[in-house]
């Protein structure tokens, strides 16, 4: 088989880390290409001195299985998630996506090699999210990036991480704030690290999601309304003007629509603040890994301030409601 690989850019560059993907079709390059924002990868990849420093590698093949990316056999899956099984061992980790993608992720080397079925193929969202994104988790948790599912703006160096689950309103607050002057960071996914004793938050350079509901607030997004998807936006076609690469854990924000005319912002405990985070960011892999996952996320609710937004229909009163609320400048 030719494994002559193809190269995406060299490396996506997430704050001080570096990842090369390579691949035998062009399929598997494009998917990850379009997910990937070009405009935020730009302030990534320009983000400090530590940039790409710790590369990892994904390596992504098609047609044949090679033969050294094999299958768990008849072992049990350690957990599973929707259509994905994961086998955790010592220091290698496989994901079986859909009965038939698979990936095994060296967690010593920093590697993984996945063999990507022909049912795959013609789904971008299957590659880009399933088949090459989790294994990237895996990869950067055992390097102490520790992900962490939420949406993420900043005030300074100082970040609000915007929790909730799908339909609760998370990327609409997020794109309401980058909008009245606060600066992006994500929309979706961040990831917690220890650095020099402190916890930084970095994100993933990926284009905003925003479902139909969330875009019927802004009219910039007009030319999708005939989309009835959740759909990938590019920074350029966003109102967005700050990009940040890294911050400072501030505050915690977990949303709940609710039928109401104001919405609320009230703090809650941090016990209650983890157990909600817990639901939403861990994949049950490893032990090590969950006990280290544990460990930060514990950390990030106690150094933040923990709060509950129960989501009104005052949109335009948010940018004030957290301003006076989290930084008490009401």
């Amino acid at each position: 088989m030719d494994e002559t690989l193809l190269r995406f850019r060299d490396e996506i560059k997430l704050n001080n880390y570096s990842v090369e993907l390579g691949a035998d079709d062009e399929r598997i390059v494009e998917a990850v290409r379009d997910w990937i924002d070009d405009g935020i990868a730009h302030h990534h990849a320009g983000g400090g001195e530590e940039g790409g420093r710790n590369g990892l590698a994904i390596e992504l093949f098609s047609g044949s299985r090679p033969t050294d990316i094999k299958g768990p056999g008849r072992r049990r899956p350690t957990a599973t998630f929707e259509d994905i099984e994961f086998y955790a061992g010592k220091n290698v980790t496989t994901l079986v996506i859909g009965g038939d993608s698979v990936v095994r992720v060296d967690l010593e080397r920093g590697t993984a090699r996945g063999f990507v079925s022909s049912a795959h193929l013609d789904s971008p969202w299957v590659i880009s999210h399933r088949i090459f994104y989790l294994p990237l988790l895996e990869l950067l948790r055992r390097r102490g990036a520790f992900y962490v599912h939420a949406g993420c703006v900043c005030r300074g160096d100082r970040c609000i991480l915007i929790c909730g689950g799908s339909g609760q309103g998370k990327s609409t607050l997020t794109y309401t704030l980058v909008r009245a002057g606060f600066s992006y960071l994500s929309d979706d996914a961040v990831f917690a690290q220890i650095r020099d004793e402190h916890l930084t938050i970095f994100s993933f350079p990926e284009k905003i999601k925003l479902d139909v509901k969330s875009r019927s607030h802004f009219p910039e997004f007009d030319p999708y309304r005939n989309e009835q998807e959740k759909v990938e936006i590019p920074l350029t076609e966003t109102k967005i003007k700050n990009v940040a690469v890294s911050g400072k854990p501030y505050a915690l924000v977990f949303t709940e629509i609710v039928d109401q005319a104001r919405s609320e912002l009230v703090p809650i405990s941090q016990s209650e603040a983890l157990l909600r985070l817990i639901r939403q960011s861990i994949t049950m892999t490893n032990q090590e890994g969950i006990e280290k996952h544990l460990d930060v996320l514990t950390r990030l609710c106690a150094e933040s301030r923990n709060f509950s937004l129960r989501f009104g229909k005052d949109i335009d009163n948010l940018p004030t409601l957290v301003r006076d609320t989290i930084f008490g400048e009401g």
